[in-house]
Formats: C-alpha cells, sequence, structure tokens
C-alpha cells in the first residue's frame, strides 16, 4: 500500500476584505478518508489550518496568505511519501499552488504529484503545461478517482486505463474524461478529522458563514441540477445532484457535538435545498433532537423549496442563516445566464423568511456579458424589492469569469480573456483588480459598473435601515458585544479582530507589506 500526503496550499485572500473564510478543508477529509479506508497511510497537511491567523504577503500586492509558508509545509511532508496531492479548488489559488508543486518536485524527485480540485478539472491541459513538475490532475468527484489511480501507480499499469484523469504523453495531452458520479454517497466513509488542526479554527472563532460559535463544515449533498452560465459547477461536478439520507447527516452531525462540542454547522452544499420533502424530513428530525445548536447555508441557495411551509421549519430547528443567490434583477440576463428562478417568488421566498426570523442575504453580479444599463436598473429594482422585504445583508460583485464557466469559454473564443497568467488568476480574488478588469459588456464603461456597484450597496442599506432604523441600534450593541448575527456584522467584528492582529508584535501575527 502507498505512503500518500495530501496538502493544502496556503489560504489567500485581499488585504482589504474584512471576513476571513478559513475553514477546515472538507474535500481533502473526505480523499483522505476514503484512501485510509482503502489501506493507504496517508498523511494531510493542512498549510492554512496549521497557523490560520498568521499572515505574510504573497507575490501579489493586494493580497496576502494565511498560515503554513510553501516551505514550511514541503518541510511535513513525509520523506518516504511515494504519492503527493495537492488540491486547489479556486483557481484564484494557481500562482501559488504552481510554486508549491515546484518546490515539492524540488525535494522529491521520484514521487508522484497529483493536483486534484476545481482548478485542473477546468484547466487541466493548461495546469500540466504550465507545472510540468506535475504528474496528474484527477478531474471532477475525487474519491473513487484517486483510489483507482493509486492502484494503477501500484501495479505500474498505463495511466489511460484510468478514467477522470488528465495526464501529458510525452507531450501529448491526454484526457479520459470525468469519471463516473457516486450515486450512493452515504456510502462514503466520513471525513478524517483526525490529522486536521479543528482547535486552531475554533479558538480563533474561524467560519465560512455568521459566526454563531464552534463550527465545523458538513455537506448534505453533491452536485447543483442547474447550468448556471458563471459557475464552474456543472464542469466539476455535471449537473446531477445527490442528497445523502436525512438520518445519516444528523447521525454525522451528532457526532461532533459530543465528539468537538460543536455549536454551529456550515453546509458546504453547492445547492443544498432541491427538495422540499428532503428539508422538511432533515428538519424534522433535527426538532426532535431538541440541540441547542444552530446552522446555516452560507453557500447561496435556491428558493423554490423555501416557503411558509419550509421555512419555519428551518428557524425551528436551528437555521440562523440563509443566503440567496439571484444574481441579477433582469428578466433578459437572468434567461441569458440560466439562472431559472422568478423574481417575484424570490422575494416571496425573502419575505417569508425574514418573517421566520432568519438572516437573510442576496448575492447580485454587475458586470456580466451583453449587461446594459437597462438590465443594471432592473437589478436596482430588485435591490430595492430586497431592502423593503427585509434582507439583512447583500453582495454586489463584478462579473469575473471563471476558469470552468460557459461564460469562461465563450469569452475565451471570442479572445475577450486576457492572457492566463498570474495577475489574471489573482485578479479573480482581488477587489481592486477586479475594478480595473472589464467589464465583459459594451454596453458600458468600467467606471460606470463600479459606480453602479456603489450605488447598489447604496441604495440597498440606504432604504434598508430607513424602513428598519431599529436595526442599526442592534448591529451596534452585537459590535460592542463582540457577537454576530448577520454577514455585515461578521464583516465589521472581524475588521475589529484583524485591527487587533496587526497591532501584535508576535512574529507569527505581522503582515508583511
Amino acid at each position: 500500500m502507498a505512503k500518500i500526503s495530501l496538502v493544502r496550499p496556503p489560504y489567500m485572500r485581499d488585504k482589504a476584505a474584512l471576513t476571513e473564510r478559513i475553514c477546515p478543508p472538507l474535500g481533502l477529509a473526505y480523499l483522505s478518508a476514503s484512501l485510509r479506508e482503502a489501506g493507504h497511510t496517508v498523511q494531510l497537511i493542512d498549510g492554512p489550518g496549521e497557523n490560520p491567523m498568521r499572515m505574510y504577503s504573497s507575490p501579489h500586492p493586494q493580497i496576502v496568505c494565511h498560515g503554513l509558508t510553501v516551505e514550511e509545509i514541503v518541510s511535513r511532508i513525509d520523506a518516504e511519501a511515494s504519492i503527493i496531492g495537492i488540491s486547489s479548488m479556486f483557481s484564484c489559488e494557481w500562482p501559488m499552488v504552481k510554486i508549491l508543486i515546484e518546490k515539492i518536485r524540488e525535494k522529491f524527485n521520484d514521487a508522484v504529484i497529483v493536483l486534484g480540485g476545481e482548478h485542473g478539472t477546468a484547466l487541466p491541459e493548461f495546469s500540466l503545461r504550465e507545472a510540468p513538475e506535475l504528474n496528474c490532475i484527477v478531474l471532477g468527484e475525487g474519491e473513487v478517482t484517486a483510489a483507482n489511480l493509486i492502484q494503477a501507480i501500484e501495479k505500474g499499469k498505463s495511466l489511460s486505463d484510468i478514467g477522470g484523469i488528465a495526464f501529458l504523453d510525452n507531450d501529448r495531452f491526454v484526457q479520459t474524461g470525468l469519471s463516473k458520479r457516486t450515486v450512493e454517497i452515504d456510502s462514503f466513509p466520513k471525513p478524517d478529522w483526525d490529522q486536521i488542526p479543528l482547535n486552531n479554527y475554533f479558538e480563533n472563532d474561524l467560519s465560512f458563514g455568521v459566526y454563531l460559535g464552534r463550527t465545523m463544515p458538513i455537506m448534505a449533498s453533491r452536485g447543483c441540477p442547474y447550468q448556471c452560465t458563471f459557475c464552474s459547477s456543472p464542469f466539476m461536478w455535471t449537473t446531477r445532484w445527490v442528497a445523502r439520507d436525512p438520518e445519516d447527516v444528523i447521525a454525522e452531525m451528532e457526532t461532533y457535538i459530543e465528539k468537538y462540542q460543536i455549536e454551529n454547522f456550515d453546509f458546504f452544499d453547492l445547492t443544498a435545498i432541491v427538495r422540499k420533502e428532503w428539508i422538511i424530513e432533515f428538519c424534522t428530525l433535527l426538532i426532535k433532537k431538541n440541540w441547542d445548536i444552530t446552522w446555516q447555508l452560507p453557500s447561496g441557495t435556491r428558493s423554490e423549496a423555501l416557503d411558509e411551509e419550509a421555512l419555519p421549519l428551518l428557524y425551528k430547528s436551528g437555521c440562523r442563516s440563509i443566503i440567496y443567490a439571484p444574481e441579477s434583477g433582469s428578466p433578459k440576463m437572468l434567461k441569458k445566464i440560466k439562472k431559472k428562478i422568478k423574481p417575484e417568488k424570490l422575494i416571496e421566498s425573502v419575505s417569508t423568511c425574514v418573517k421566520s426570523k432568519i438572516s437573510t442575504s442576496a448575492n447580485l453580479i454587475v458586470g456580466l456579458p451583453e449587461e446594459t444599463k437597462g438590465d443594471v436598473l432592473r437589478t436596482y429594482s430588485m435591490l430595492i424589492d430586497l431592502a423593503w422585504a427585509g434582507t439583512h445583508d447583500i453582495r454586489i460583485s463584478h462579473f469575473s469569469p471563471y476558469p470552468g464557466s460557459e461564460l469562461f469559454s465563450d469569452l475565451q473564443n471570442k479572445d475577450q480573456i486576457p492572457n492566463l497568467d498570474d495577475r489574471y488568476f489573482y485578479s479573480l480574488l482581488s477587489a481592486e483588480e477586479q475594478k480595473e478588469n472589464g467589464p465583459y459588456t459594451h454596453h458600458y464603461s468600467k467606471p460606470f459598473r463600479n459606480r453602479a456597484i456603489l450605488t447598489g450597496y447604496l441604495l440597498f442599506f440606504g432604504l434598508s435601515y430607513l424602513r428598519r432604523p431599529w436595526r442599526f441600534g442592534r448591529m451596534i450593541r452585537n459590535l460592542m458585544a463582540h457577537r454576530s448575527e448577520t454577514l455585515i456584522e461578521d464583516a465589521l467584528n472581524n475588521l475589529e479582530i484583524l485591527k487587533y492582529i496587526r497591532s501584535k508584535k508576535d512574529s507569527n501575527a505581522v503582515l508583511s507589506n
């Protein structure tokens, strides 16, 4: 059996960001558990988790890194590891991942280096040629493919016989397609958290959503049945949505409550709520447990199943925060990006969510290809409706063509994507770079787009606090108590934390400029 080291690169974020979404690596924990069950010896190095509040500069002046440095990560890899797997879930990490691959190869000349995650799945040939030290890329869902790949390597079989991978054969690019999705996802062993420094996350109040106490990531489903053109999910997961048995999810939650004294769960699902009957069964079972815990949906979800029957059950079962993802208020743009929602139904769901005492947020995008000024005005109309309905927060993003998405491919075919250099990948993360790039529509200018985003925020929060002035007072009280109920409060609380960290003289908490 093989000796395998799984590596997570440093966490990267915009220096100006008010939130730190440093979370335990759920994907690597699942992969480690599957490989250990297959009999392999697995080492897992969580670069960010080893020292999450330590910050240092990246090659880009606007971006900082958290955790171990590349050199420190490499120094921890087992000297006898024959296979080294690197996770790259986000393309914005690629410049740092590329350096990590290079440094690993310098020390481990004979090891097989494998890349997994959404970046490699979206850009396999590019990644292999940009990082020639790589031996192979696992495409899509990784557990079964990785096990098959390792077995082939151990037996000296041809990689061409393994489905779901990509590699170079004497400079010839070979891709064997995506491996078949696993339908019975309850059959996967539960995540291997034994090698993850979870206490470092707990002690630093880190979570992906609103911080509501000791937080654990969990996943109740995989994939998304929709085909939004700005999203890389269809390329990574196909459009197959598979849900776990609600009882199995609750049993996993119970394990974490007992073992780690967990108080809150962040659901990492791409689209957690698709079937109404599933969420009702889950909430009903959870209510019967009568646990004093909370849970939230910080990744964005659909509104169709969130109605007057379901939402009160969500609150009663402990759900305290939901992010909706309308993306645009323009029916024309919704159709173009294949966002199959009805704005009036979404607003109705948001209103019911607020009445059910659940904190709500909404994600919107400005600068989509072919978007006009009229489309932006329609998005403003949705912002007004969201504020009037009681939405607590919004996030308005610049459109960035993300590798693996349909819009990325379309724009690349039209020569509208800049060179795929480090600056492009950093621009997926840096707000300053996003302001300077695009827009990818010829109907308005870059300054108009930047002003439109600022105007959208002012419009939403101005109307929101005029409509419900008591919320401002509650926010001040929560900030004074260092408590968060909404994303904006979480961001402002994190700002205070960052000020504290930056004032420390300890070398483990210095922000290098």
